[in-house]
């Protein structure tokens, strides 16, 4: 993770095999930072290859689940190719989440 963005993503396996993702950025509503969808990702990873791993819930912290891309940050890119690379993060870790073999269920509120 870059920028500071240590724990921008809780995670918690249950002993039912439940593991639940929480977007940690409740301040600027949980908005999709290269940080976050680069843990997103890395988690997403270990629990396709993790047996114990039944099922996945994606839900966010605090008033909303997510506002979309961190638009402050897509602003603070100097390039076109910066742009792109947050782009190409987030297509590979949402085709992640389509591709785990695991039901992913998105808890949305807000």
């Amino acid at each position: 993770m870059s920028n500071g963005e240590a724990g921008v993503l809780l995670a918690r396996l249950d002993a039912d095999g439940v593991l639940v993702l929480e977007l940690n950025r409740p301040d600027a509503y949980n908005s999709l930072s290269l940080g976050l969808i680069g843990a997103l990702q890395e988690r997403l990873d270990d629990a396709a290859a993790d047996p114990a791993v039944r099922v996945i819930v994606i839900r966010g912290r605090g008033r909303g689940f997510s506002a979309g891309h961190d638009l402050s940050e897509v602003l603070s890119f100097e390039s076109e190719t910066d742009q792109r690379a947050l782009l190409d993060a987030c297509a590979t870790m949402m085709q992640a989440v389509h591709a785990s073999g695991k039901p992913v269920i998105a808890q949305v509120h807000g």
